[in-house]
C-alpha cells in the first residue's frame, strides 16, 4: 500500500532528478558552444553541420528523407540547403531516376569542412574521455542512448497522438 508520504517522497525525487538532467543539459550546451549557435567556430550553424554530417554518410540522397531524419519541415530544409549552395559546400542537381526530384550531395569544399569538423570534434571528445575511467566512459555512452532513446519515444507517441486526432477530425 503507498502512502501519501511515499508519493510526497517520489515526486520530490523526480523533481529533483528533472532538475537536474536540466542543469547538466545547460552545462552541456554552454561547453558545447551551443548557446552561440555557431558549430565550433566554423561560422556554420549547428543545423547547417547536421545537415552536412547526414549528407557525408550518403553519395547523395533527396531532400525528403533528409527532411524527415533530421526532423525538419521542408521550407527549412530547403532555406538551409539554398544557403549552402550559396556557400559552395553542398550541390543540388535533379534525379537521374525521377527529373522532378532533386538530389543533394557536399561538393569538395563541404567535404573538406565535414573532415575538419570531424577531426575537432573527434578530439574534443577523446579529451573530454580521457578524464573518465572506463566504466564512467560506458556510462556516459550508456545514459546518452537510453535518454537519447527515451526522447525519441515520447516524439514518436506524441506524433501518433497528433495523427490520431487529425484523423478523427477529418473523419467528421
Amino acid at each position: 500500500m503507498t502512502t501519501n508520504s511515499n508519493k510526497m517522497s517520489f515526486m520530490d525525487d523526480k523533481k529533483t532528478t528533472i532538475n537536474d538532467i536540466r542543469h547538466h543539459l545547460r552545462t552541456l550546451m554552454r561547453e558545447l558552444d551551443v548557446v552561440k549557435g555557431i558549430f565550433l567556430g566554423t561560422g556554420f550553424t549547428y543545423a547547417q553541420c547536421h545537415l552536412m554530417f547526414e549528407l557525408s554518410q550518403h553519395s547523395s540522397i533527396n531532400p525528403l528523407p533528409l527532411a524527415k531524419k533530421l526532423l525538419l519541415d521542408k521550407s527549412n530544409l530547403s532555406r538551409m540547403v539554398k544557403r549552402l549552395v550559396e556557400l559552395g559546400m553542398i550541390r543540388s542537381k535533379q534525379s537521374k531516376i525521377d527529373q522532378r526530384q532533386k538530389e543533394l550531395s557536399l561538393t569538395a569544399k563541404g567535404k573538406s569542412l565535414i573532415d575538419r569538423i570531424n577531426k575537432v570534434s573527434n578530439s574534443q571528445v577523446s579529451d573530454a574521455l580521457e578524464q573518465l575511467s572506463a566504466e564512467q566512459q560506458e556510462t556516459v555512452v550508456q545514459g546518452l542512448s537510453l535518454y537519447a532513446d527515451a526522447l525519441r519515444k515520447i516524439r514518436l507517441k506524441s506524433e501518433a497522438d497528433f495523427q490520431a486526432i487529425e484523423q478523427k477530425r477529418n473523419s467528421k
